[in-house]
């Protein structure tokens, strides 16, 4: 091959390549997490971001690199952007659009949802205590039934808490006695305690919306397979004037969480 015709061959084939390269700029923009832990690559998806966060980070990948971003609503979120990430940082709760787009045509649209932490726990099972030497058999047995025909959640109910602070000490509370009842609502304040032994557990200091105070005692147990809760209350000053005999009631709930709506 003479030195003309091998001069056409090698422009040819570095014309191709950068015809190649310039295709996978036009590849379709997504985002991916700072941290490599999100990949955001379908157009039109969300994340949540909390009210306390400090941002979340994303490199824009995608495109020809000449990205444009607009958002929807700057009382929700709003962002900043550096060439290489864009952050977002949370401003009120509620729900924004942003859009990016190139030169090139690509547009990708991503939902921001502001919102505050949430955790929701179903009870799986539950039992009740009642001492007291001299309350008959009868009214043992009918303080047991009424203790748990009484409780706010039922097994396959669900106590729902979201979380009003960034310590999570205080809250509002939902509880469905069933999946599909009318929840009990409620604020919360949320204590550490030790008992005697030295075992942690937290305090639930519960007001209702019809004004009744409720305390709860709120244990964390981690096993091999599985991390499972309990709710326990002591029941006694609630029925005590009824039955003066009864020396302690109490009611246990063991609780499973699930994921948050």
């Amino acid at each position: 091959m003479n030195t003309k015709k091998l001069c056409k061959v090698l422009l040819l084939a570095a014309c191709t390549g950068c015809l190649a390269g310039c295709g996978d700029d036009d590849d379709a923009i997504s985002l991916v997490n700072t941290q490599g832990s999100e990949l955001l690559s379908d157009n039109g998806a969300s994340f949540k971001l909390s009210p306390f966060s400090s941002g979340d980070a994303f490199y824009i990948s995608g495109g020809d690199g000449a990205y444009s971003i607009s958002n929807t609503n700057e009382a929700v979120v709003r962002f900043s952007y550096d060439g290489q990430t864009v952050t977002f940082y949370p401003v009120g709760p509620g729900t924004s659009h942003v859009t990016i787009q190139d030169h090139s045509g690509n547009l990708y649209t991503l939902e921001v949802e502001v919102a505050y932490p949430e955790e929701r726990f179903v009870v799986n099972s539950q039992s009740v205590s009642i001492m007291g030497g001299s309350l008959t058999q009868d009214e043992t047995a009918a303080l047991q039934i009424r203790t748990i025909e009484e409780l706010p959640v039922s097994i396959g109910g669900e106590y729902h808490f979201v979380y009003m602070a960034p310590d999570s000490t205080n809250g509002e509370l939902n509880m469905y006695k069933s999946p599909n009842d009318f929840p009990t609502t409620g604020v919360f304040q949320k204590q550490e305690k030790y008992k005697e032994d030295g075992t942690r557990y937290e305090q639930l200091n519960i007001t209702l919306a019809s004004g009744e105070s409720v305390v709860y005692e709120f244990n964390k147990h981690i096993s091999n397979t599985d991390t499972l809760y309990t709710l326990q209350q002591n029941v006694t000053d609630k029925y005590k004037t009824e039955y003066p005999a009864l020396e302690e009631a109490s009611v246990s709930q063991e609780l499973q969480a699930i994921d948050a709506k």
